[in-house]
């Protein structure tokens, strides 16, 4: 004979698998991240697992990799604000009402094991690292006025520069930003 409380635990249980499924639709945006957990945010935000320790990308601060005469031609005048976004040590630079950049050190990813969310970037040159760009890389609809350049720095390490033109959908200029953002910083990368 079940008790209430076996009765009542299981109906949470089924409300609480009915949630949680729902919430799951199969679509994602946002920075895209590695596919599998190896190296996984810790509580302190910093990536876990000797993989992200033998990055070599580890001592990198995003922030120092570009300076106010490497920022101020592509339309950013502020310093760059130090972040961490899914455990990847970041920093975002922006003018307020009209750009803004972010880019990101992916420890423990390279560009052929991140998640695209569905979508192909394609190849782009930028120097001596190999580099893939994906328009629209935010949203799932087209000319958002975003961009995103994915550089390998090694077989398991990627930097990530994420461009937003605001208040327009010029994803065109948002990609060329990216690209000037990009040429910079690889040969600072390792």
């Amino acid at each position: 004979m079940r008790t209430r409380g076996g009765r009542s635990a299981l109906i949470a249980l089924g409300i609480g698998l009915a949630l949680s499924t729902a919430a799951c639709d199969g679509t994602s945006s946002g920075t895209p991240r590695p596919v599998s957990d190896a190296g996984s945010p810790s509580a302190s935000g910093t990536p876990t697992g000797s993989s992200a320790n033998a990055s070599p990308l580890a001592s990198i601060k995003p922030c120092d990799l570009l300076t106010a005469s490497d920022t101020t031609p592509v339309g950013i005048t502020t310093p760059g604000r130090p972040e961490s976004v899914g455990g990847s040590p970041t920093c975002r630079w922006s003018t307020p009402g009209k750009f803004s950049f972010t880019l990101a050190l992916n420890l423990d990813a390279s560009i052929r094991t991140l998640n695209y969310a569905g979508k192909s970037p394609t190849p782009v040159s930028i120097g001596r690292h190999s580099a893939a760009e994906l328009p629209d890389s935010i949203e799932t609809r087209a000319n958002t006025g975003d961009c995103s350049v994915y550089i390998a720095v090694s077989d398991s390490s990627s930097a990530q520069i994420e461009s937003t033109v605001q208040d327009t959908s010029d994803t065109a200029l948002s990609c060329k930003r990216a690209e000037q953002i990009a040429k910079l910083i690889d040969s600072k990368l390792p």
